[in-house]
Formats: structure tokens, C-alpha cells, sequence
């Protein structure tokens, strides 16, 4: 994996997917008004041999949509483009042992509300710059147990904005795709997250 991680300056299962711990927001429909698009900042670095600046708007969706509803605080510590154009993201997420559900809570968010939004807003011309072909959620922690990651293709984000698929089908396909890190990807992620701070969001009068 390769190209320059970019920090954020205030920088942040294994879970069976159930409708009880599944958000259950409303698909978006191509045809439908969408709100205007909310954004969060996300600096990039001067010099980025992989345009990392190309994907500013699209991140900014990203993390201001999951902001709005962000019932539950998402610590990011990391982002960056790279692995044939996929948005790495690393999350300082709440440990399976601690509170399993508000853990699926902070993934969920991120992915349905926050990723899911952003291609529909690219999709429908409402931000512009490049777009990437899949999240990967990955963790980082202190906890002493393997490290998570897990997926989310940007085509089955547009089945679940369209409407083909429910929230419940959503969730469970890129749940399906959790697994172990690599000692490569754990390495990876760690350099990545020693190299910046932490920012948390969270909306409080999110339901």
C-alpha cells in the first residue's frame, strides 16, 4: 500500500449485523431532493504523490454527513487514498468487550450516514472532485486484542442510496466483509495514526 497519509490537524465487530443494532435511515432516491451537503475540513499535505487534494469535497461529505447524525461519538484518526483508490479510514473505535453495540453504532453511522450520503451528493452533482471505489474502516486501538477492518463498496453504497436494497441488506453485506488485519495492515495503520491527532464527531441532539 502506498502514497503519503493524510493528517487530520484536530483528528478521532466482531459483530453479527441484527436489525436491532442497525440504523435504519431512508434511502435516498437519485429522483428525491437530497439537504444540502455538510462537510467537515480535511487538510491535506503539500506534496502527495497520490492527489489525495482530489478527494477533499468527497471526504468532507463523508465526515460531515456521519457528523449530522452522530448519535454516538466516531473518534477518526487517519484518512487517506491509496490501495487502487480506497478510502482508508482509521477509527479509534469503543472495544468489542467495552460495549458492543455503541461500537456497531460508530461503524454504522460512518458508513450509512456518512458514506452512503457522500456518493449519493457526488452521484446527483452536488460536490464535485474525484470519488473513490470503496471504504475500508480500519481500527486502531490500545485494547491488546486484533484489530478489525471491513469494506464498503462504493456500488453497493448507490444499491442502498437507490433504494434497491433495505438498510438491514446493506448493513449485513459489508459486515460480512469484518476480518482480522494483517500484520501488514497493522503496521500500515500504525504508522498512519502515529503521525496524527484526533477528531471526534458527534452531534448531540442526533437521535
Amino acid at each position: 500500500m502506498t502514497s503519503t497519509e493524510t493528517p487530520l490537524t484536530t483528528m478521532s465487530p466482531t459483530l453479527t449485523p441484527s436489525a436491532t443494532l442497525t440504523p435504519e435511515p431512508s434511502p435516498v432516491s437519485a429522483e428525491t431532493t437530497v439537504p444540502p451537503v455538510t462537510t467537515v475540513p480535511t487538510p491535506t499535505p503539500a506534496s502527495d504523490p497520490f492527489a489525495n487534494e482530489k478527494y477533499d469535497e468527497f471526504v468532507g461529505a463523508v465526515f460531515g454527513e456521519a457528523e449530522v447524525d452522530a448519535a454516538t461519538p466516531i473518534r477518526l484518526r487517519a484518512w487517506k487514498v491509496a490501495e487502487g483508490n480506497s478510502l482508508i479510514v482509521v477509527l479509534n473505535l469503543t472495544s468489542k468487550s467495552e460495549n458492543d453495540v455503541k461500537r456497531a453504532s460508530e461503524i454504522n453511522t460512518l458508513v450509512s450516514s456518512g458514506y452512503a450520503q457522500a456518493v449519493a451528493h457526488h452521484d446527483l452533482g452536488r460536490i464535485d472532485g474525484k470519488i473513490t471505489d470503496r471504504l475500508r474502516i480500519a481500527e486502531v486501538n490500545n485494547t491488546g486484542t486484533q484489530p478489525k477492518t471491513l469494506i464498503v463498496n462504493t456500488s453497493l453504497a448507490r444499491e442502498y442510496y437507490t433504494g434497491q436494497i433495505n438498510a438491514v441488506e446493506f448493513t449485513e453485506e459489508y459486515w460480512d466483509t469484518e476480518r482480522n488485519m494483517t500484520a501488514d495492515e497493522i503496521e500500515f495503520v500504525y504508522n498512519m495514526d502515529m503521525r496524527t491527532g484526533n477528531q471526534t464527531l458527534y452531534n448531540a441532539t442526533a437521535d
